[in-house]
């Protein structure tokens, strides 16, 4: 299935059921993502209406990711926030799920879980098949850049300057 604007635009095969991991797997990044949420890097930025406030969205921001496990043939399983979570201060296991195949060329992802992916699910894959040291990635919004300014201090990893460009690239094969 494909979805509108402000959520999941790839075509998106999901299973409920189980997933791949366990609550004591990924209590880090539930950690993690508790503290962004915590510094107002993950959210949400408001509520949307129409003009008549007949139909309206909340839009989240940021959400997080760690590898489950690499697979023999290059691929990726890893653990997702879920679509719109942004609300919630604390997340639990329920709130990922798996994904346990994407494809950019092809705009698929396949997950599975008790929630639907984050819209950013792709992003996150295709972080891990550049990067193949990531064991994690986080996507937030510095709307103040208080991290930006203070990156360096903090010995904040950042994305390096020609992942964009590699990004492309590899999307080009």
């Amino acid at each position: 299935m494909q979805k509108g604007e402000g959520v999941t635009k790839f075509n998106l095969v999901f299973e409920k059921g189980p997933n791949e991991f366990s609550r004591l797997d990924i209590m880090n990044l539930m950690s993690c993502r508790e503290d962004l949420y915590r510094l107002g890097l993950i959210g949400t930025s408001g509520k949307y209406c129409d003009k008549d406030d007949s139909a309206c969205i909340t839009v989240g921001y940021g959400n997080v990711s760690q590898l489950v496990r690499r697979i023999a043939d290059g691929r990726h399983i890893f653990a997702v926030s879920g679509t719109r979570t942004g609300n919630k201060s604390q997340l639990t296991e329920y709130d990922y799920t798996t994904v346990l195949e994407y494809d950019p060329r092809r705009n698929y992802v396949k997950a599975r879980g008790h929630i639907e992916p984050s819209s950013e699910s792709m992003t996150h894959g295709a972080i891990y098949d550049i990067i193949s040291s990531s064991g994690s990635v986080v996507h937030v919004h510095d709307h103040d850049s208080r991290l930006w300014k203070v990156r360096h201090e903090m010995g904040i990893p950042m994305t390096a300057l020609g992942v964009n460009m590699e990004l492309l690239r590899w999307l080009k094969k």
